[in-house]
């Protein structure tokens, strides 16, 4: 039994090595300022994906599927990855419970693109907007606890661009959570890399989770055989 659960681990080893080893080194990317990223001049193909990280713009407890901005609505900057729990808003510290809408513009090269945004693992309610049109969600958000669901999927959403710039609105709930926002940024590059990488991440997942059922089944086997 020690000599095969040894044999597993060694090709699950083999297999995690194999799947870092073909993933590109990150280099340092730039972060977004007072809800803006400027991707004009970044390199994709050789500098690889970028995390939207940075100052988001922020609208607590307010849901909204396009850029708010210059509507005379109110807001201030929220670093991401990050949560909003303690933030301060109008001088009150915000609790864990609530809603509200994230939004970064991304300036992008102009010639016309296809752009795949990778959204990791949310652990609440989230819709994603890009230029007003849904791309993504995970559950269903709401500023009432009733109709609010929590879904844990990790999402993968593709758009073109040809205007040489993306108006990304996240809208948020969250009143299970010990924390609300947005912790794990979703990350940025051109379709044809991100797709890959996403289908890599996935069949990892799916290959540590059947090497897992399968040790599982062997244990159990054991089990019965001895009894």
């Amino acid at each position: 039994m020690n000599l095969i659960l040894a044999k597993m681990f060694l090709r699950t080893s083999f297999a995690c090595f194999l799947l870092f080893c073909s993933n590109p080194g990150y280099t340092q990317t730039p972060d977004a300022v007072r809800g803006v990223l400027d991707l004009r001049t970044y390199t994709f193909n050789t500098n690889g994906p970028v995390r939207l990280s940075g100052e988001w713009n922020f609208y607590w407890q307010a849901l909204y599927t396009y850029s708010p901005a210059g509507i005379g609505t109110e807001q201030q900057w929220i670093r991401l990855p990050g949560v909003w729990n303690e933030y301060i808003w109008k001088g009150h510290k915000l609790a864990e419970d609530g809603y509200a809408t994230f939004h970064l513009k991304v300036l992008l090269p102009k010639e016309k693109q296809s752009y795949s945004i990778e959204i990791p693992y949310m652990y609440t309610a989230y819709s994603m907007y890009i230029d007003s049109f849904l791309v993504a969600k995970n559950g269903q958000v709401s500023g009432q606890p009733n109709t609010h669901v929590s879904e844990f999927l990790p999402k993968l959403a593709s758009f073109q661009s040809s205007r040489g710039k993306a108006d990304i609105v996240i809208q948020v709930s969250n009143f299970e959570d010990r924390k609300g926002g947005i912790w794990e940024v979703p990350q940025i590059s051109i379709s044809e890399k991100i797709i890959s990488s996403h289908s890599k991440k996935l069949a990892f997942e799916f290959f540590i989770i059947g090497a897992l059922v399968l040790i599982g089944l062997y244990q159990l086997g054991l089990y019965f055989i001895r009894k």
